[in-house]
Order: C-alpha cells, then sequence, then structure tokens
C-alpha cells in the first residue's frame, strides 16, 4: 500500500511543528561569551578544560577600547563562531577548537589539540598549558590534574595560592577577637563555589583557628558553617545563589557591566592576576 504524502502531513501534524521550531533555533542561534559573573565565567570554563581545552591565553582589554569590538575581531579572526557539527567537521579533519570567554574586561582563549592559526599567532611565553600551569581567574585556579591513585584526569577548582594565603591569615586574625558565630559568619560569607578542594581549603583553615581558639581556651567553631552545596549559577544570564541562612534561592542583582553583586565576600589579591596578552 502506497503511503501517501498528504496523509503524512495531516495524521503528523507534530512533526512539522517540531521541524519548525526547530528551523527558528538554528535561525536564531548566537555565539555566547559574556559572563554575567565570576562563578558562571568558572564554571562555564571548567566544562572547556573537561572537554579538552587545555591550551589557553588570557588578557586584559585595555581602558579606551570597546570590549565588543575586540570580541569581535578575535572571533572573527580564529573563526570561534561556528556551530556545534561545523566544530564535529573540523574535529575529524585535524583541526582544533577554540572558544573565547570574557567577563567585564578579561577575558581567555581555549583550544584543544590540533592544527590552527591560534597556535601560530602565539608565543611559547604567552601560551599555557592548564596541565602544567593553572588557569587563575577572581581568586579561582583552575588545573587539569591526573589521580594519583587511579590515574584518572580530573579539573580541579580551588582558591589560588595568593588568595588562600591572604584568606587564612585574616581569618586567624579574627580568631580571638570574634565571638564564635561572628566567626562562623566570616566562613560563610567567603564567596567562593565549594568545589571540593575549596572545601578542603576551607576545613584546613578552620582546623587552624579551632586549634588556637582552643588554645586559648575559646569555644571551637563548627564545621557546619562551611558550605557544602554549590550555588547554582547560568554562565551567560542570571545567577541564582543558595541563601545559607533560610536555605532557599534568590536572584542576585547583576550591574550593567555584568558584575554579580549578592552580600557575599571574595578576598581578592593582585597577585592572583594572569599573565596577561595585549587585545
Amino acid at each position: 500500500m502506497a503511503f501517501r504524502g498528504d496523509l503524512c502531513h495531516k495524521q503528523t501534524p507534530h512533526l512539522l511543528v517540531k521541524n519548525q521550531s526547530v528551523g527558528a533555533v538554528m535561525t536564531s542561534w548566537k555565539y555566547r561569551y559574556v559572563a554575567a559573573s565570576i562563578d558562571g565565567f568558572i564554571e562555564q570554563l571548567v566544562r572547556y578544560v573537561n572537554t579538552g581545552h587545555y591550551f589557553y591565553v588570557t588578557g586584559i582589554i585595555p581602558d579606551g577600547k570597546n570590549p565588543e569590538s575586540i570580541d569581535a575581531k578575535l572571533i572573527e579572526r580564529y573563526g570561534i563562531d561556528c556551530k556545534r557539527w561545523e566544530r564535529s567537521r573540523r574535529k575529524q579533519a585535524g583541526f582544533a577548537s577554540v572558544h573565547y570567554l570574557r567577563y567585564e574586561r578579561q577575558f581567555i582563549l581555549v583550544a584543544t589539540h590540533g592544527q590552527h592559526a591560534f597556535f601560530e599567532s602565539h608565543s611559547a611565553d604567552q601560551l599555557r598549558d592548564c596541565r602544567r600551569v593553572g588557569i587563575q581567574f577572581g581568586g579561582y585556579s583552575v588545573r587539569r590534574s591526573a589521580c594519583g591513585r587511579t590515574g584518572k584526569w580530573h579539573t580541579l577548582v580551588r582558591i589560588d595560592k595568593c588568595t588562600a594565603t591572604a584568606l587564612r591569615a585574616h581569618l586567624l586574625e579574627l580568631a580571638l577577637r570574634r565571638r564564635k558565630d561572628q566567626l562562623e559568619d566570616e566562613f560563610r560569607s567567603v564567596c567562593f563555589q565549594p568545589y571540593r578542594p575549596v572545601r578542603e581549603q576551607l576545613l584546613t583553615i578552620l582546623r587552624a583557628v579551632n586549634r588556637k581558639r582552643k588554645a586559648a581556651g575559646f569555644a571551637a567553631l563548627d564545621y557546619k558553617c562551611i558550605p557544602v552545596r554549590r550555588r547554582i549559577t547560568k554562565p551567560f544570564g542570571q545567577e541564582l545563589v543558595v541563601d545559607d541562612a533560610n536555605n532557599s534561592l534568590y536572584s542576585a542583582s547583576t550591574s550593567e557591566s555584568g558584575s554579580t553583586t549578592s552580600g557575599k565576600i571574595r578576598p581578592t589579591s593582585s597577585a592572583s592576576a594572569c599573565k596577561s596578552v595585549k587585545a
């Protein structure tokens, strides 16, 4: 029995709607690269590193230059604005995949193994491998590392060394000057996503604070003051933050420049800035 084309259109209209919606998505597709917050930047960067984008170059857009024009120049120069299937085709042909990510005036270019103009246009001093040198941004350090026990590779996100040292010194200074509840609030106010390495760093600082308080005869802090739940973030949109006080979600306000203000404290260090290239 022959299958009639008009019968197909009449009996399966949902297929037409589906095809039309897919076409609309394809025509409205746009490459997104401007992060709405530091945490969103780190989350998207971790996704890139997990997919093999180990090589990177960082930079800062100088004052007086339009960030949008720099974005367009870099995206066009390296052919970054391409769809997923185009990236797959390039990968099969032996070419590298390159992504661009920016927060305010700081940006990063990441790339996978393969042939690409990205490697030719940067010197050895500018090009880095996150398996050897971690990516430092906003007080974080992102590095690809192999587990010594299992040999599996993982992307580790921790507080960078300079920021962690400054944070430790700050909290130890307050160990005998603040009440127990005030110190616990200080730990809660540290605005870093509680990735596993970050939790371990905060636990190490908490143990040092408790040792100092115990020697002076003060009550020890509760380990529950260290957050264990990561805040839900949208890298390119509004950020949702977990309120530790009532365990609810609220929207953080985002300024015009893209920075997020949620009432949390993020200690920063000038030494945590990445080695930059001129835009």
